[in-house]
């Protein structure tokens, strides 16, 4: 890889939080185009997502579930990336940066597993992890929390 990699995308797509809170915008038209400082996005590809946060680091979609309490996040993060000059130190980094971006005092990794991806015509990796949220809100005017997993597929 010769091009220079300034910023890499982590696509959250199916991230299931049980209470998830928070303040959420309109709902959002299935893959509406956000315009991005660094690149434009488009939000999930089906109904009932509304967008919570868009910022320079992170867009961070949200829905609720079919049953009480359920919700879905879709996140994007940007971050920072060194040169690479191959195919397995892009990925080693995407590992490394994706596996630093949760907070540990909260969560607990219980699997995490990455595979390098063809699927696009530049380098690409898939992560699939499951955490254990130690501190996730039970309800928008609740103080409380409970333990509950969190399954990303990016």
């Amino acid at each position: 890889m010769n091009k220079i990699i300034k910023f890499s995308i982590l696509l959250m797509a199916t991230v299931l939080f049980l209470g998830c809170t928070g303040a959420r915008g309109p709902e959002l038209p299935a893959n509406h185009l956000i315009d991005g400082s660094y690149i434009d996005i488009h939000s999930p590809n089906s109904k009932g997502w509304s967008k919570m946060v868009h910022s320079n680091s992170q867009v961070v979609f949200a829905k609720d579930g079919n049953i009480s309490g359920e919700s879905y996040v879709a996140r994007v993060v940007f971050f920072p990336l060194a040169v690479t000059k191959t195919k397995n130190e892009f990925f080693n980094l995407i590992k490394t940066q994706a596996s630093q971006s949760f907070n540990e005092e909260r969560f607990i990794t219980i699997e995490s597993s990455f595979e390098s991806s063809e699927q696009r015509s530049y380098p690409c990796a898939e992560a699939k992890q499951l955490f254990k949220d130690k501190m996730a809100k039970t309800s928008t005017f609740s103080f409380s929390t409970e333990e509950q997993f969190m399954q990303v597929k990016s």
